[in-house]
């Protein structure tokens, strides 16, 4: 084991509110930073209340195998893959990054069940049909959309909101109108020039 130094104040506990999938994801990635072989050793370190209850009422034979925690906490915390489907298919862009709008749809996607290939194409079809009406059809006119890794999909994407946003920076500009694009409240000021 590696020589390591862990200060648990820095981080958030998972209490059973937030995302659990991220939660794990980041000690997955801190263990993996810090040469950590046994991830389960962390785990409760990071967890309060019913999270923490849940775990100490596991048996302790499943509390040192990383995938019993992770299934039991999911089983308890984390969104049903039909809970995920239904915020998928309701999932639309409203201003944010493009590759914080991406990286929502996967993890959606990967709770409803997607993997591998599968997952790709779903992030790939969801992020295209999430964008408002103009966007959207500029990006369903690339020509190799089918065969283009999610990653050059996504160059598109930001290319195609910079324009539209330059397009809505320069009709503000210059006094004329411009249909922008649906954007929720929170979103809304960085649109208002």
């Amino acid at each position: 084991m590696a020589d390591w130094r862990l200060n648990t104040q820095m981080s958030r506990h998972f209490t059973g509110e937030g995302d659990l999938i991220k939660l794990l994801e980041k000690l997955k990635m801190v263990a993996r930073l810090q040469k950590i072989e046994d991830v389960v050793i962390l785990v409760p370190l990071y967890l309060e209340g019913e999270a923490l209850t849940i775990y100490q009422q596991m048996r302790d034979e499943d509390k040192g195998d990383l995938a019993s925690v992770e299934q039991r906490l999911k089983l308890a915390f984390a969104e049903s893959p039909l809970e995920a489907l239904g915020k998928l298919a309701s999932l639309r862009w409203t201003g944010e990054s493009v590759d914080v709008f991406a990286a929502e749809i996967k993890r959606l996607a990967g709770l409803a069940g997607y993997v591998g290939r599968s997952l790709n194409m779903t992030v790939k079809l969801y992020l295209v049909n999430g964008f408002p009406e103009e966007i959207s059809a500029n990006m369903q006119r690339i020509t190799e959309i089918n065969t283009m890794k999610v990653d050059d999909l996504l160059v598109h994407a930001r290319v195609l909101v910079k324009n539209v946003k330059d397009q809505i920076m320069a009709a503000a500009v210059s006094g004329n109108t411009c249909t922008r694009p649906h954007l929720n409240d929170e979103r809304q000021a960085e649109w208002n020039v």
